[in-house]
């Protein structure tokens, strides 16, 4: 057993999994291979929205989507940790039929909603991410990951990954983080039409690039 042989193939027809309730962090997935996962929009393998899962000794591979997240796209106040995975060959690629900007080759994290989602950051550690790339006809932000959330990295390994953009070479696009793209700041809601920026933490440890 473990993700060498317990492997979910998508076969490029659909994403594999859209989490949106409560799990909490008693809710393990170990030892799985998610590859060949495909959205039009983002999170090619697995939408995570609502909840604090924990990923343990899997594999993200070959898997595509259409402007975020080629694997991943984390929303709402989901806030997962991942622990000794591999996310690689993992790609998003836009095209004129879809969004015209690509974030986050491997995983796309968006914005906070609250100051709970705020002050619960995405943990990654022990994870490597190898060869997963956005190709974008308009800009590209993070080959492997694209972020707006506090996060941290912990003993993880960034190899090969790239972000290409303006691949129609019609605009004055923009192509930035091979490995990661960090919009470390919260235009945050005070209500009564009142809006405050929010600087956001990133913590990356022992890590490689």
């Amino acid at each position: 057993a473990g993700a060498d042989s317990t492997i979910f193939d998508a076969e490029g027809k659909n994403r594999h999994f859209e989490f949106y309730t409560t799990q909490d962090s008693t809710t393990i997935i170990q030892g799985i291979t998610f590859k060949n996962g495909k959205d039009g929009d983002s999170s090619g393998s697995l939408y995570l929205y609502q909840n604090k899962m924990s990923f343990i000794s899997c594999i993200f591979e070959n898997n595509t989507a259409g402007g975020k997240g080629g694997a991943i796209r984390i929303g709402g106040a989901a806030s997962p940790s991942f622990e000794s995975c591999h996310f690689k060959n993992n790609y998003v690629k836009t095209t004129s039929s879809s969004s015209s900007n690509g974030y986050g080759g491997a995983i796309r994290i968006d914005e906070p909603s609250t100051d709970y989602t705020k002050n619960n950051p995405i943990k990654i550690n022990n994870t490597k991410f190898s060869s997963n790339y956005i190709q974008s006809e308009g800009s590209a932000f993070g080959g492997a990951v694209n972020v707006q959330r506090e996060i941290n990295f912990t003993n993880c390994v960034f190899v090969k990954n790239h972000a290409t953009g303006n691949t129609d070479d019609i605009n004055e696009d923009e192509a930035l983080g091979g490995a990661i793209y960090a919009d470390n700041a919260w235009y945050k809601d005070l209500g009564g039409n009142s809006y405050q920026w929010v600087g956001l933490d990133m913590y990356i440890i022992n890590s490689t690039f």
